[in-house]
């Protein structure tokens, strides 16, 4: 999701099933081949994966743990409209900005609000306040907000989807050594994008350029599925924030990212993005400072 680019979650979301029993954030876990002694983590935090789209327990200033989603598709970390007036956190601004669904959205901004997770704690200068009652969720929990860019450009945030846990770690202190593949990543409106290669029935192999949204269950939105000569069906997409339209369902034959091929990639028009579906087979780990994206096949992609 991006938030002035604020989300392209989509209608993939709404299939995502009941969170298991609540958990408490706690323990030790290690993340990846690549993360030796050497980088030891400022902090090693559960994940509760639904459909691919990771969540976890945060407080809100001096709150109970709350459900936020690690959203690598947000511009900004946001905060529920409706939990942000229970817990009394004061906004101002009266902003517009651009979701997954056409036209726009209403937003103001909180000043100097703190979150934590387990042992890490940050303070967010400007946190995005945006009602977040449109955008599906788990049946028994309510999304209270978005670990988005604000936490990403702090860190190296390493999500292991294998394992579903999140380690976070010091950019000056981290050196990674594992057998992954760095990819560049590129930012617009503060979101990364990564290139790949596409390959749909009846066209040519191309390079296309993909938002990474960890946010998003989807494996893959590209316009070029709309112009497959294969298979299509019609679906309405851009569920979330702002209005619904119209997206087509195809199978690209092939898609690439970096070495990693993935056969029979099923995805929607209606954006360019990569999300939940593809990540999943990886420790993906999010190097904002360096621009890199490492990706660390798990024992799914040799399935």
């Amino acid at each position: 999701m991006s938030v002035d680019h604020l989300r392209t979650r989509n209608l993939s979301l709404r299939a995502i099933l009941r969170v298991l029993a609540a958990f408490t954030i706690s323990g030790s876990y290690s993340v990846g081949q690549g993360m030796d002694e050497e980088n030891k983590p400022l902090a090693s935090v559960p994940l509760e994966l639904h459909e691919d789209i990771p969540f976890l327990r945060v407080q809100i200033n001096d709150s109970q743990p709350l459900w936020f989603n690690v959203d690598s598709g947000a511009g900004a970390c946001v905060i529920d409209k409706t939990t942000a007036k229970a817990l009394k956190i004061p906004s101002e601004g009266e902003l517009q900005g651009t979701g997954a669904g056409a036209g726009t959205f209403a937003y103001a901004v909180a000043k100097d609000v703190r979150l934590t997770t387990g042992p890490l704690s940050f303070k967010v200068d400007q946190l995005r306040v945006i009602d977040l009652s449109g955008v599906p969720t788990p049946k028994d929990r309510k999304l209270a907000g978005l670990f988005g860019y604000d936490f990403f450009q702090q860190y190296i945030v390493a999500l292991d989807y294998d394992k579903s846990v999140m380690s976070v770690y010091d950019p000056k202190t981290f050196i990674y050594r594992g057998k992954g593949e760095a990819l560049p990543l590129t930012f617009k409106k503060k979101v990364p994008f990564i290139r790949g290669r596409i390959q749909v029935p009846g066209k040519a192999a191309v390079q296309h350029e993909w938002l990474v949204d960890s946010g998003s269950a989807d494996a893959l939105n590209d316009e070029l599925l709309a112009e497959s000569e294969g298979e299509k069906k019609r679906l309405t997409g851009g569920r979330g924030l702002g209005k619904e339209f119209e997206i087509l369902q195809a199978t690209a034959d092939r898609v690439e990212l970096g070495r990693f091929q993935f056969p029979s990639v099923i995805g929607f028009s209606g954006g360019m993005k990569i999300g939940g579906g593809l990540l999943k087979y990886f420790t993906v780990v999010f190097d904002y400072p360096s621009q890199r994206m490492i990706l660390e096949p798990n024992r799914r992609y040799s399935e």
